[in-house]
């Protein structure tokens, strides 16, 4: 009997071993407990944004889309190669979500890189401000300019192309020559060494009934609507050469940025409004301070001529035409052609261009002398979302 006994308790034991061995393989098999809501995989959401419209699209191509000032036409696109994202593009991080401050908030400091490089020094050109301190701005050949500063004794030296102009009471006279180009005025402040940059781009006429300038269609520009002085054609156009494509009109924006999207060799000409580029500035600089760090907004379409107009069935007086309308979005991260997520809710749609058009209104309002049309678009088979900027003007808003 003891020995039973024995055998018994043995095998007894022997069977709470094996059982203990195997849970201490089940207890190692399983992962730790979260040790908070930060930690635990249920409430951390590491998938990358979704995209909206169809995998496979497009991204952003002006030439396929007309998008208007009073809404979008949709020409169906060709057809591209699908659009994949590498493994290290999915893993990216979302891009910041903007910052909508309150009424009683103060705005923060731009960006520790971002510059708005506003004009220390106070030029006007026939009684129009600088705002930059590099901008350019747009004449008729042979046309009678002058040159005044504020209320200053410093010393000043100002000088086209190089040759030094003569100074008569804080002013200086120059009428543009008759050949077209550009030419390069330099402000110097003597003391301090300080620089104004201003391109004088002398425009190139379309003359008579001619529809193109060296080749380069133009189109015909309709009559002006309802005989307003914002409608009329323009005066004339920027050349834009290989050397001066990438040339910034101001300090964030580059010339070939706005230039028309249909097929051309150089040289191409385009329609430029000073205002819109001192608007699109203003509004760059505005989303820096809410947090977004960027030294560009992506143009999906700036100008265009009445002939790719036409052939893209946009409005007749489309903003494009006339050099002042920008259609934007903002491209950071992903940097992939297509609006970025900017209110942080992990998709890409409408609602980021919302956002974008409610900063370009406050802009608006806060600059009545930049006042113009603000459009909203969502994304269609063949571009993202974006936001229509122009400076018509007077106000107007759509797509909202």
């Amino acid at each position: 009997m003891m020995n039973s006994h024995k055998t018994t308790s043995a095998g007894r034991i022997g069977l709470l071993i094996t059982s203990l061995w195997f849970s201490g393989l089940a207890l190692a098999a399983t992962p730790p407990a979260a040790n908070s809501a930060l930690d635990s995989p249920a409430t951390q959401n590491t998938s990358p944004p979704q995209r909206t419209h169809k995998k496979g699209r497009s991204t952003p191509n002006a030439q396929s889309t007309a998008a208007t000032d009073s809404g979008t036409k949709a020409v169906s696109p060709k057809k591209r190669p699908v659009k994949t994202r590498s493994a290290k593009t999915k893993q990216r991080q979302k891009a910041p979500k903007l910052a909508t401050p309150t009424a009683t908030a103060s705005l923060p400091s731009s960006g520790p890189h971002f510059t708005s490089a506003k004009a220390s020094l106070q030029l006007t050109v026939n009684g129009k401000a600088i705002p930059y301190q590099r901008f350019f701005y747009t004449l008729s050949p042979k046309q009678q300019l002058r040159f005044a500063l504020g209320n200053n004794n410093d010393p000043y030296e100002l000088s086209i192309n190089g040759q030094i102009l003569k100074e008569e009471h804080r002013t200086w006279q120059w009428q543009a020559p008759d050949k077209p180009g550009q030419y390069q005025l330099q402000l110097m402040e003597k003391l301090t060494h300080k620089t104004l940059t201003l391109a004088l781009f002398v425009l190139t006429p379309l003359k008579g009934k001619a529809q193109a300038i060296n080749g380069f269609q133009i189109g015909r520009y309709p009559p002006a609507k309802d005989g307003k002085k914002e409608y009329e054609a323009p005066k004339g156009f920027i050349e834009v050469t290989a050397k001066n494509a990438g040339y910034y009109v101001s300090p964030h924006f580059q010339l070939a940025q706005f230039t028309c999207k249909q097929k051309c060799t150089f040289p191409a000409y385009v329609a430029l409004q000073p205002d819109l580029i001192e608007k699109l500035e203003l509004l760059l600089e505005e989303v820096n301070k809410r947090g977004l760090r960027l030294d560009k907004f992506e143009v999906m379409s700036g100008f265009r001529t009445p002939y790719y107009n036409k052939s893209i069935r946009n409005v007749t007086h489309s903003r494009h035409i006339y050099g002042g309308a920008a259609d934007i979005f903002i491209d950071v991260s992903p940097k992939d052609g297509v609006m970025d997520d900017l209110n942080g809710d992990r998709k890409y749609d409408k609602q980021d261009a919302a956002l974008l058009y409610d900063i370009a209104d406050k802009i608006s309002t806060r600059h009545p002398d930049l006042a113009g049309g603000i459009g909203q678009y969502s994304s269609t088979g063949a571009h993202g979302p974006f936001v229509h900027v122009d400076v018509r003007g007077t106000q107007a808003r759509w797509g909202k």
